[in-house]
């Protein structure tokens, strides 16, 4: 009987173990689903691998308008209007947008960030990137 138990103990420790060294294995090996987010902080030149997500943002006062213009080895993945909150109200102020471009193939791709004030006589100021994609 004292045999049957330490051999059912000696089992449990195994499988136990077992379980670990794939659990660890698994933390090891980097993640398929993950992507690769890149924040540009203002206009500027850099590079990225392909499949990333390029993530722009360009913001002026209320009333503004901001477009993006997309060339090259990418495209507009995702645009969207921020709007911040303080103590459960809007803040009323700017109107900020984010674009996110994915990059799609190996190249160079320039993204241009149009910002028009809610005055229309003014030019509008224009933020360029250039990415090159590998």
């Amino acid at each position: 009987m004292k045999q049957f138990l330490w051999g059912a103990l000696l089992t449990l420790v195994c499988v136990v173990s077992a379980g670990f060294a794939v659990e660890i294995a698994k933390a090891d090996k980097p993640d398929d689903n993950l992507v690769n987010v890149v924040v540009l902080d203002g206009p500027q030149s850099l590079t990225v691998e392909k499949g990333s997500i390029l993530r722009v943002t360009g913001s002026t006062p209320s009333g503004g308008v901001i477009q993006t213009s997309i060339s090259g080895s990418g495209k507009l993945h995702r645009q969207t209007r921020l709007s911040t909150y303080r103590d459960g109200h809007p803040m009323i102020g700017a109107l900020m947008m984010e674009f996110e471009i994915e990059a799609t193939d190996p190249g160079e791709l320039t993204i241009l960030v149009s910002k028009q004030t809610f005055d229309r006589t003014l030019k509008p100021t224009v933020d360029k990137y250039v990415v090159t994609v590998k």
